[in-house]
């Protein structure tokens, strides 16, 4: 073990939704075996499915693999998952757990919502549907990882400031998640992608968690971008999955 703050590379993959193309799941695989890092790897049911021996060796390479589910992919009305009575919430998740445990063998442990759509309801059906862990949380001030209702909820790493909460004051937001396949677009937004990261840092977290989504690995620039800034942010802190640092938190996870 080191003293460099632990860091988190998590991956919502989804596939190209509109086209039904899982090219970018192969983009996803080249990318991991480029850089030589422990990922978390957050896939949808479909992906599972149609790309299972893809998966299966993500598991075999040591990565984390989670559940990612997006309810209106899987006949919802409404695409905030968080917004669902939790029976719905329950059905949803079990859809998910079905392809997981038939196609994979094992029943998954790790879920974010998509779009982070984090709420009690969402809590609370995730711990009755047996799971441990949890990265769909936007905190504003609450940035530790905490326990809550049986589930250890590893917030989502985020930055803002006086000047961001102006900008975005009409969205009412005020922070935002290190997704890095929005921030590494343009020479600006780069710039201020690596400001934030070392500014979190800085700040001496528990962990630095950044995301991304295998879709966005279809534009080259967008693809050397991230990889670049994924390989140069583990020379400075301590690449490991959620499942590595759930071991180590447990020791110190906050008692909500």
């Amino acid at each position: 073990m080191t003293d460099r703050t632990p860091f988190l590379i998590t991956v919502d993959v989804e596939g190209a939704v509109e086209s039904g193309s899982y090219h970018n799941v192969g983009l996803l695989a080249q990318t991991l075996s480029n850089l030589a890092l422990p990922a978390t790897l957050f896939v949808t049911p479909d992906v599972i499915r149609e790309k299972t021996s893809t998966v299966e060796q993500w598991l075999a390479d040591g990565h984390a693999v989670g559940l990612h589910i997006h309810p209106e992919r899987l006949g919802g009305d409404e695409v905030w998952l968080g917004e669902y009575h939790q029976d719905t919430v329950e059905s949803f998740l079990y859809q998910g757990i079905d392809v997981f445990e038939s196609h994979l063998g094992e029943r998954p442990q790790l879920f974010r919502a998509g779009r982070w759509s984090f709420s009690e309801t969402l809590l609370r059906a995730l711990a009755a549907t047996g799971f441990e862990y949890d990265a769909s949380h936007r905190p504003i001030e609450h940035r530790e990882p905490y326990r809550i209702h049986g589930l250890v909820e590893f917030p989502l790493s985020v930055y803002g400031s006086r000047l961001f909460r102006s900008r975005f004051l009409s969205w009412n937001v005020e922070t935002l998640p290190l997704s890095i396949d929005a921030l590494l677009r343009s020479t600006p937004r780069c710039l201020a992608c690596y400001a934030a990261t070392w500014r979190i840092l800085a700040a001496n977290p528990s962990y630095l968690m950044v995301g991304f989504h295998d879709y966005d690995l279809s534009e080259p620039p967008v693809r050397q971008r991230i990889e670049r800034y994924l390989a140069r942010v583990g020379e400075f802190t301590e690449p490991v999955s959620l499942n590595g640092l759930a071991v180590r938190s447990d020791h110190r996870v906050q008692i909500s």
